[in-house]
């Protein structure tokens, strides 16, 4: 029988797709010749052979990472079949197709030759991955340089970065958070991985290359980021294939695992601004929650929503989601939004419209109609000013009493051009958030005169506890000037309550 594996890209993804189908073969029982594109250990890829396979239908049985989940499915296909060859295709990502890591490490990949690079025990080796991955590539995230910070920290250990270290941002952010750092630049797939495997102390990458490279090791301690298609809840079975991806040894005594927020790659410096205002980015995790990580069951029994829905704006909005997620309570972030994430006001997707200037509501002063029982300041100004204190996700801000047309207005200290203004409402039941509606908003240039500019039908629902659509907006596009900025509800009488106010413009002559 001839097995002929399909080449991939990078040598990491090359050898596990072998390894999957050596453990095939040797499960067939009988004599298997591998067609496989792996120079870098002695084995070579006859692209004519393999063609000739793939265009001989009764001969040939196909077998792609998308139609089996697990390796004894694939050795009775090959038996039901009667095939006499094997075309391999798939990534193949998950240890349940693996022998164990000491049958690769002595007779398929032996370690090469040790050259002049060489660690110390009190040297933690982390490989880096950059190069092609730096434009953004959703499952393959930069870790991010706060992870490493903390690592270090914790370990105690003399960090060794070691990989594709050419200058990019991501780079220099990682030399300028450990200046004396010892670095080890590229010296090509082969060397690399060769060097990576002789470390007593591993950090890999999100990288099936680096992930190889340390499983294959002699390492005695390797730590490991729950981070992209590392998380094996970010491929679970029926994704990537029906088997999904699991890399994760949870029964590996080498390994630490350290969890992360659910992160999706963006461009850099994007993707570097983003990561460094989370705080802790990382906590290390027991192997229990791995276990449970792995079984591919949520905590939490999956629903979906009933809206739009944008995952990679809601992950890197919602932050707690994203720790939610990757802490297995739920499936992914649509199950997040649908079981919580409306509870908690959160939106679905973000709003239509994305200013361009500032906030020039921020932190000016405000008033309203009246104060009521349930206001939180003790002032009408104090109660007023919390919707523009830059907190949008409280559950309120003010609390007029009930009033014949009650209205807050914020004064933005001298007159400014309107961009678009953005109202978030109160959470609560839907008899208490609907109170608002209908409203106008009002703009004054002495406070005194007011031109209405906008209005809502009644019983709008926004921006609210469902979820079911973004904050209330109103798009002046630089059209209209204004000091004062007013919200009336058209009722009689009614109480008036939000959560915040957002006027984006310019003041006028800056």
């Amino acid at each position: 029988m001839i097995i002929s594996v399909s080449p991939l890209d990078n040598l990491g993804n090359r050898m596990i797709e072998f390894m999957t189908a050596l453990t095939l073969g040797r499960l067939v029982g009988e004599q298997v010749n591998y067609n496989c594109d792996l120079p870098e250990w002695g084995l070579s890829f006859d692209r004519e052979l393999h063609d000739r396979l793939l265009n001989d239908a009764a001969g040939t049985l196909v077998i792609s990472d998308k139609d089996a989940t697990s390796i004894l499915d694939m050795v009775a296909l090959i038996r039901a079949s009667a095939k006499r060859n094997v075309v391999f295709e798939g990534y193949f990502q998950r240890l349940d197709l693996f022998y164990a890591p000491d049958f690769y490490r002595r007779d398929i990949f032996p370690a090469g030759p040790a050259d002049d690079v060489a660690f110390s025990d009190d040297e933690i080796v982390i490989n880096v991955r950059s190069g092609d991955i730096l434009n953004g590539v959703s499952w393959y995230p930069l870790v991010p340089v706060g992870f490493y910070r903390a690592l270090v920290e914790n370990t105690g250990l003399n960090p060794v970065f070691l990989g594709q270290l050419d200058d990019c941002a991501y780079v220099r952010a990682i030399r300028g958070a450990f200046p004396g750092a010892r670095t080890i630049p590229s010296a090509g797939g082969t060397a690399d991985f060769n060097r990576l495997r002789r470390a007593r102390r591993i950090c890999i990458a999100v990288s099936t290359f680096s992930w190889l490279a340390a499983w294959l090791s002699d390492a005695a301690e390797i730590h490991y980021p729950l981070l992209g298609f590392l998380h094996p809840a970010c491929f679970r079975a029926g994704m990537h294939g029906l088997g999904g991806i699991d890399l994760a040894p949870a029964d590996d005594p080498r390994y630490r695992f350290h969890l992360l927020p659910v992160l999706r790659g963006e461009p850099e410096q994007e993707y570097l601004d983003f990561t460094g205002r989370i705080d802790p980015v990382s906590k290390e995790v027991p192997r229990s929650l791995v276990r449970m990580l792995k079984s591919n069951t949520p905590i939490l029994p999956r629903s979906l929503p009933d809206v739009a829905f944008d995952e990679a704006w809601y992950l890197k909005r919602y932050i707690d989601a994203a720790w939610e997620i990757g802490e297995g309570w739920y499936h992914d972030a649509a199950h997040h939004y649908a079981e919580v994430g409306r509870l908690r006001g959160y939106l679905p997707h973000q709003p239509s419209y994305q200013p361009r200037s500032a906030n020039v509501a921020l932190r000016r002063p405000a008033r309203q109609s009246s104060l009521s029982p349930w206001s939180i300041g003790r002032t009408i100004e104090e109660d007023a000013g919390r919707a523009v204190d830059g907190d949008r996700d409280k559950d309120m801000a003010f609390h007029t009493g009930e009033d014949d047309q009650p209205w807050w207005m914020v004064d933005l200290g001298q007159v400014c051009d309107i961009e678009c203004i953005d109202i978030y409402n109160r959470r609560g039941v839907d008899v208490v958030r609907k109170r608002v509606c209908p409203f106008a908003i009002e703009l004054s240039d002495d406070g005194e005169v007011w031109a209405e500019v906008a209005r809502t039908k009644e019983r709008f629902d926004f921006g609210c506890e469902t979820g079911r659509s973004p904050p209330w907006q109103w798009v002046g596009n630089f059209g209209h000037a204004a000091r004062f900025v007013r919200v009336r509800v058209l009722k009689n009488p009614e109480f008036l309550h939000l959560a915040a106010v957002e006027v984006y413009g310019r003041k006028i002559g800056t």
